[in-house]
């Protein structure tokens, strides 16, 4: 271990790049916020949450890792700042190992769980790079689905929150929440991790809220978000799509459960392809919005898939940037939603939201896309998109790994 400690030292004691100095990004915590579960309602069901018990109950994925206390002098420099324990995940040869702890007798069916987690990085040639929390589903017919829960563009200098929410609307045999990522060069920490469930009941939405952007404030900045105008402001992305309407037979057994329109993406070769619509002149910096899709899988050898709401940011140095706004477990049976919300720093060339995955064997059917203006003006509680400097590379390994290498996880 030793060479890995040398690496931590060298990395927590490197000033942070001149690209992030500005102060744009502002998520650092005080200790008190970090380290206090009291002031959030209810029981946190993950257990040894702060890491006080060592790797109890945590089990390090396919890697290595261990714990590092308050009173302990490696790595250098960090204890002053922090006071407790924090898990080190070392010897990564993926990008989706992690640490994980399973929560299956902790859930119910119906009930909406926050999800909040502090981690930074060490080693690795960057400054910053994206590590996200997710939730693995095993379910009795051998199928696993990973959904994620939130994301962060984690620092080496200070901890940054991962903040989500998820919902089950089946019980698999398993569920495991895990911290993923980023690159295996990096090593992660992780200290903190706290799930409270925020309400209890039924999360299955009538057709009503589906369909009714009305109960929303604000305009919604997604054109023809309903597919009442077939695929009008809509491309599919190097792929083919058609509208189906309520009236349609097709597919069979669907327009009876479905009142209104939806899109088939259909002829996918690739993770990536799906739905998308530019979105340029109708953001603006600074401002929060939120973000709300439906979704439908039909196809494939599965009966359920991963699909996720993706931001594409063009700039004019010709660099390209993409991030993941939000991520649902889709199924073939009733419309999953996919929520999230995104801030931009600066103004790219060109803007553009687009919904992708699952696996191309699968057809993805979008019903209802709505983008709303939550707030305008700088926000502290978001991370700007322009941040997710894993650009090309990174998305493709880390964003679409976990669509891309299913039956490769342990």
């Amino acid at each position: 271990m030793g060479a890995s400690q040398s690496g931590i030292k060298r990395d927590i004691m490197e000033k942070a790049s001149t690209n992030f100095s500005n102060g744009r990004f502002q998520s650092e915590k005080s200790n008190k916020e970090l380290k206090d579960p009291i002031r959030r309602p209810g029981t946190n069901i993950i257990l040894n949450h702060d890491f006080s018990g060592g790797l109890h109950l945590w089990h390090p994925n396919c890697c290595d890792g261990f714990v590092v206390s308050s009173d302990c002098d490696y790595p250098p420099g960090l204890s002053a700042a922090f006071n407790g324990c924090f898990a080190v995940i070392t010897n990564r040869k993926e990008c989706w190992q992690g640490l994980e702890q399973e929560t299956t007798d902790r859930v119910s069916v119906g009930s909406t769980y926050t999800v909040c987690a502090w981690v930074k990085i060490s080693g690795g040639s960057h400054y910053m790079a994206g590590v996200q929390a997710t939730m693995k589903l095993e379910y009795q017919d051998s199928s696993v689905c990973y959904s994620c829960i939130g994301r962060t563009c984690a620092s080496k200098e200070r901890w940054e929150k991962i903040e989500g929410t998820f919902c089950l609307s089946t019980m698999p045999s398993r569920v495991i929440f895990y911290v993923e990522g980023p690159l295996p060069e990096f090593e992660l920490h992780i200290n903190s991790v706290e799930i409270f469930c925020a309400s209890s009941g039924d999360s299955d939405k009538s057709n009503k809220e589906l369909k009714d952007p009305i109960r929303r404030p604000g305009t919604n900045i997604i054109l023809n978000h309903d597919f009442s105008g077939g695929l009008h402001s809509w491309h599919p992305n190097c792929c083919d799509g058609f509208v189906v309407s309520s009236v349609c037979d097709y597919p069979p057994g669907l327009s009876s459960a479905f009142n209104g329109c939806f899109a088939v993406i259909t002829n996918r070769r690739e993770c990536w392809q799906g739905l998308e619509q530019e979105i340029t002149d109708r953001v603006s910096v600074g401002s929060t919005y939120t973000v709300c899709a439906w979704v439908k899988i039909s196809g494939g050898s599965h009966y359920m898939a991963g699909v996720q709401a993706t931001m594409k940011l063009e700039y004019q140095d010709s660099s390209v940037c993409y991030s993941c706004i939000g991520r649902t477990c889709a199924s073939k049976e009733r419309w999953e939603k996919i929520e999230g919300t995104f801030c931009l720093s600066t103004m790219p060339s060109r803007v553009i939201f687009y919904v992708e995955g699952p696996l191309p064997e699968f057809d993805l059917h979008i019903s209802s896309v709505e983008i709303f203006c939550a707030s305008s003006g700088d926000s502290d509680d978001f991370i700007p998109l322009s941040l997710f400097y894993g650009i090309l590379e990174l998305n493709q390994c880390f964003i679409f790994y976990g669509i891309l290498k299913l039956n490769q996880r342990r």
